[in-house]
């Protein structure tokens, strides 16, 4: 199966080292930071549409858990979380990864064919008006 997520456990310290290297490399529309503070990390997790998300721990003050969906990239996400410290990095599903069709012929509704519409005729306006 194709991982297209990875997320890791990243200290608050050194999570913007860790986005510069995200955005820098052209992940950074795709990167999600998850605060604990805010809730439940496995309602958080769901709701960035991670398929079965993990049971996560993270130190609330110390830690973020990013997450980025990388799709073919995901070693360049993996390699920034490791170089600072990062853990509990993981690779993940994300559910619109399930949801696309092995073909994108059957995903697309067929057409009824329609006839290109007839011109229409432009008549000339004739004034009523005698000449001059």
């Amino acid at each position: 199966m194709l991982h297209d997520a990875v997320l890791g456990i990243i200290s608050r310290e050194s999570l913007p080292d860790v986005l510069t290297i995200i955005h820098r490399s052209g992940l950074g529309p795709q990167a999600k930071v998850l605060d604990p503070e805010r809730g439940d990390l496995a309602r958080q997790l769901t709701l960035a549409g991670l398929i079965d998300p993990p049971l996560i721990t993270a130190d609330a003050g110390v830690e973020m858990v990013l997450v980025v969906f990388a799709g073919g990239r995901v070693q360049i996400a993996i390699d920034a979380m490791q170089r600072f410290a990062g853990r509990e990095i993981q690779l993940l599903d994300r559910s619109t990864s399930t949801a696309l069709p092995a073909s994108t012929s059957r995903a697309m509704p067929k057409r009824r064919y329609q006839r290109p519409l007839k011109p229409v005729p432009r008549y000339l306006q004739v004034s009523n008006r005698p000449e001059p």
